[in-house]
């Protein structure tokens, strides 16, 4: 009796636990109807409003964006979506890492991307090599690399040195583009993707389900990330020429208060011209002696 009174208590906890999880699922569902009831078949309008709930909490404190990623998995057979091989282009990476214009370097790369187009069950490194050494059998891929990589590749290296030291620079970038797939995948939303590296390492593949906007997605993927450096200055250091700045002002402010003083006074001052671009001032220094003083408004902030 005692073991039939734990295996109903254990029975109990145990659905109570499957409905709070599929509970989200139902929460969830019941989100996208109402984004589609608010969009209308619009289904950029329905990402929007998505979008705009993701950060609000909708059910049991957790945001809908927690509760989308806590839904249950259908997977592309059951929901549908998008499933896509992405390949990264170790050609631009050979070329970044060699800096030169070797012909016979540029041939053996240019050979190995029409190969690589058409299949090969070999990765890029292994037929890049193989053609560089047919095209020049007697070449060293030292004298190419060792100058970007000097550190990694030294001048007196064989070529099988040199060929594992840029499998490993395509790996480390492989697996950079792999992480970020990944944090653009997960920023997008979407619900229990699968990203995964295929046998050779230049090539990822990730499947996406429920996707509904595959040129979105596409954008997404290939969009390239951009570093941008902004100088910027401290407070402390353009305190000196605002006070500068201030000082001159005021300068000037009080020669045109004077000047349009002095204008009034025709028995001790007389006036040549006064404008706001050139400022003549005249007063007197003595009776019956006249000085002018000529100031432009650009001379105060020389």
């Amino acid at each position: 009796m005692q073991n039939k009174g734990f295996i109903k208590v254990f029975a109990i906890i145990l659905t109570l636990i499957c409905l709070f999880y599929l509970s989200f699922t139902v929460v969830g569902r019941q989100y996208n109807k109402k984004a589609d009831a608010y969009a209308k078949g619009d289904l950029e309008l329905k990402n929007q409003y998505l979008d705009s709930l993701s950060t609000e909490k909708v059910y049991l404190g957790y945001t809908l964006k927690q509760i989308r990623e806590k839904e249950i998995g259908l997977g592309l057979d059951l929901k549908g979506g998008m499933n896509v091989i992405v390949e990264m282009d170790v050609a631009q990476v050979l070329r970044a890492l060699a800096n030169t214009d070797d012909p016979q370097f540029n041939q053996a790369l240019q050979e190995t991307i029409v190969q690589n187009r058409k299949g090969s069950s070999s990765d890029f490194i292994t037929l890049f090599r193989q053609n560089y050494e047919r095209i020049n059998p007697d070449g060293k891929l030292a004298n190419i690399f060792s100058i970007t990589m000097s550190d990694r590749v030294a001048p007196t290296a064989t070529n099988d040195q040199v060929i594992t030291v840029l499998r490993q620079e395509v790996k480390s970038a492989a697996d950079n583009s792999f992480n970020v797939l990944r944090t653009r995948i997960d920023r997008f939303g979407v619900v229990a993707p699968n990203i995964q590296r295929l046998d050779q390492a230049e090539r990822i593949l990730i499947e996406m389900p429920g996707i509904t906007e595959p040129e979105r997605v596409r954008n997404l993927l290939q969009g390239s990330a951009n570093l941008e450096f902004w100088k910027t200055y401290n407070v402390n250091e353009l305190g000196t020429y605002f006070n500068e700045i201030n000082t001159r002002s005021a300068e000037y402010a009080q020669a045109v208060r004077g000047a349009a003083a002095t204008s009034t006074d025709s028995t001790a001052v007389t006036t040549d011209s006064l404008s706001v671009d050139s400022l003549t001032l005249v007063s007197t220094a003595a009776e019956g002696e006249k000085q002018e003083i000529n100031r432009s408004f650009v001379e105060y902030f020389a």
